[in-house]
């Protein structure tokens, strides 16, 4: 359900006074949705909390909490130091959208457990083939994604070519920092990142794995593991590798 977002920013434009929250659930037939929640906060105006029950019974009914979001009236998207604790102790991203910008920030905390690598449906913004990426780095490299919007590198409705430039400068920037270094696209390793472009205006992301396979999450599809044949490796734009 790729228009979620539109979702929760039509929540909050009811209620422009308040922090408005809730829940961005996946059920047992791998539909996602949207859940508006009561903010029974004393100073909704300043912040939100959900009900615990609310979370119980959801797990109850053998859905999947995906993603918790709400709302700031009044500042910019970005998550102040109580919105990044609460993501950490749940072990859930934060969706925030800010009525004051009309601007969306996700926050995937550190904590956040990294689900199977193949299989995974797509979810715009949270699990794609960035997310897939950044979880395989957490589990075997130390990767540290802190501080960055995963909300700026989701597809969005326009795919100019721009728009895509800066994406791809978002990730190197991610990457660099995290001491990846750029090596010959002739020379891959199992554990390299690999970058693709298709045509000048669609930035994919991948993993080598056993040297001959790349591991990644298509769009709107399920990540796969697909053989490197000479067609995809036309498609490599560069890769990188986490220095020792």
């Amino acid at each position: 359900k790729k228009n979620f977002y539109n979702e929760i920013k039509r929540a909050a434009l009811k209620n422009k006074q308040e922090e408005v929250c809730g829940l961005i659930i996946k059920n047992s037939l791998e539909e996602l949705l949207v859940l508006e929640c009561e903010n029974i906060f004393e100073k909704k105006q300043e912040g939100f909390v959900i009900s615990p029950e609310v979370f119980l019974n959801i797990l109850n009914k053998n859905c999947e909490i995906i993603a918790i979001y709400h709302s700031h009236p009044n500042s910019g998207c970005a998550p102040s130091k109580t919105d990044i604790a609460q993501s950490e102790a749940l072990c859930l991203p934060f969706i925030i959208y800010s009525l004051k910008n009309d601007d969306f920030y996700i926050n995937i905390p550190q904590s956040y457990q990294a689900k199977d690598f193949l299989g995974r449906i797509y979810i715009d913004g949270i699990q794609n083939c960035i997310s897939l990426a950044v979880d395989f780095y957490k589990k075997f490299y130390n990767f540290n994604a802190s501080g960055f919007n995963f909300y700026l590198l989701r597809d969005g409705e326009d795919n100019d070519w721009k728009i895509n430039f800066q994406k791809l400068l978002s990730v190197k920037s991610l990457f660099k920092q995290n001491k990846f270094i750029k090596k010959s696209k002739l020379d891959l390793q199992d554990g390299d990142l690999i970058i693709f472009q298709y045509e000048k205006n669609q930035i994919h992301l991948g993993i080598c794995v056993d040297g001959e396979k790349v591991l990644h999450h298509p769009f709107y599809g399920l990540s796969v593991e697909t053989f490197l044949c000479e067609e995809i490796k036309r498609n490599i734009h560069s890769v990188y590798r986490k220095s020792v």
